[in-house]
């Protein structure tokens, strides 16, 4: 999907929602579907509180949202490549201290 043309907060949340229904994407945010029809045709802002869901729940740069600047979306972190094996040690390490506890 391509960037929005237009630099509403309306048009930018419109393009971050993308071929979600209205329906999943207020959802998603915990709001109800009037209330994003509201968002998207400018009538109603969301709160502090809501666009910081939007940020956290679809990984979008706050920035842009708010006022259209920089990259619509956060870069990914990359973990290390072994990170999976890791966590794999850990839990097993854990079980096993957690079995020799109970003895």
């Amino acid at each position: 999907m391509t960037e929005p043309e237009q630099t509403t907060l309306a048009d930018r949340i419109k393009f971050v929602r993308g071929s979600l229904s209205k329906v999943e994407f207020a959802r998603a945010l915990g709001i109800n579907r009037n209330t994003l029809l509201q968002w998207e045709t400018n009538k109603l802002f969301p709160n502090f509180e809501k666009l910081q869901k939007i940020h956290k729940t679809f990984k979008v740069n706050i920035n842009w949202l708010l006022s259209g600047e920089g990259k619509p979306y956060l870069k990914r972190l990359k973990y290390p490549p072994n990170i999976e094996n890791r966590i794999i040690k850990l839990k097993y390490r854990i079980t096993v201290l957690e079995k020799k506890g109970n003895k």
